[in-house]
């Protein structure tokens, strides 16, 4: 479980950064504020965290897309970028997928 929260907590960072680079204050502050979710000792815990990570999924998918019509638009590498995003993208749906699904209290 410390391990899935770590990640949680690592993939709220990300998204954070990422808001705050286009100066998005107020989904910078969410996503920071979202990490207080891992130490919620409620049933709803796991639901949170569940749709906070397809969210940045979702987020990521579309920033990826993006980024690589504009990087070929320009004729310019987009592979690396697809690797990196995707490793994040992957973090993401390892959260989704594989946090526990009982929570212990």
């Amino acid at each position: 479980m410390f391990f899935y929260g770590l990640i949680f907590i690592l993939n709220q960072l990300m998204i954070a950064a990422h808001f705050l680079r286009h100066s998005n204050i107020f989904l910078t502050v969410l996503f920071l504020i979202s990490i207080v979710i891992i130490f919620l000792k409620v049933e709803v815990k796991k639901y949170l965290i569940r749709a906070f990570s397809l969210i940045n999924i979702l987020i990521w998918l579309f920033t990826m897309y993006q980024i690589v019509r504009i990087r070929i638009a320009f004729h310019e590498p987009f592979i690396r970028v697809i690797i990196i995003l995707g490793a994040v993208i992957i973090l993401n749906i390892i959260t989704l997928l594989f946090y526990p699904k009982k929570i212990n209290r």
